[in-house]
């Protein structure tokens, strides 16, 4: 009796490790990215300023194996001056997943350009993430991280091919 249950709890805890979907539409989470960096980097305040003008207006959509990055259009007000921000042209990609666990995606993402990259996507719970780009960027700053929180479908990936 024991055995059987101890291998019903061990397939129940893997139904749950692959229960967070990447599938959906994801957008910059601004409030959080600039919580987390404020709390857990060495980032000048005045660069968290400068980038909280600009986050939350990305959008990533992953189904059946592409990634279609898209902004919407936006303005923001810098040192008294308003600027616009047009729609920027979609970034269309296709993603394979290479690894997944209870905390996430390991994906694989191949641009129209050929260009790979290698994307960790770490789940906080089902509708957020931050993603750890394995390259020499990391997004500007030393340990900084981008949130992203799921939303449904907005009007700006018209041209997202999936």
């Amino acid at each position: 009796m024991k055995k059987v249950l101890q291998v019903v709890l061990i397939s129940m805890l893997a139904v749950n490790a692959h229960s967070i979907s990447l599938e959906g539409t994801w957008q910059e989470d601004k409030d959080r990215t600039i919580q987390w960096n404020s709390a857990n980097t060495k980032v000048d305040p005045e660069r968290l300023d400068k980038l909280g003008l600009i986050l939350g207006h990305y959008y990533i959509k992953y189904k059946n194996g592409m990634a279609c990055g898209f902004f919407e259009p936006y303005t923001f007000e810098y040192e008294g001056e308003v600027r616009e921000v047009p729609r920027l042209s979609t970034n269309l990609s296709k993603y394979e997943v290479v690894a997944e666990n209870e905390f996430g995606y390991v994906i694989k993402t191949t641009g129209t350009d050929q260009t790979e990259t290698i994307d960790v996507l770490i789940f906080e719970g089902e509708e957020s993430f931050y993603g750890i780009r394995l390259d020499a960027e990391d997004f500007g700053f030393q340990g900084g991280r981008i949130y992203f929180k799921k939303v449904e479908t907005v009007r700006w990936d018209f041209d997202c091919a999936n």
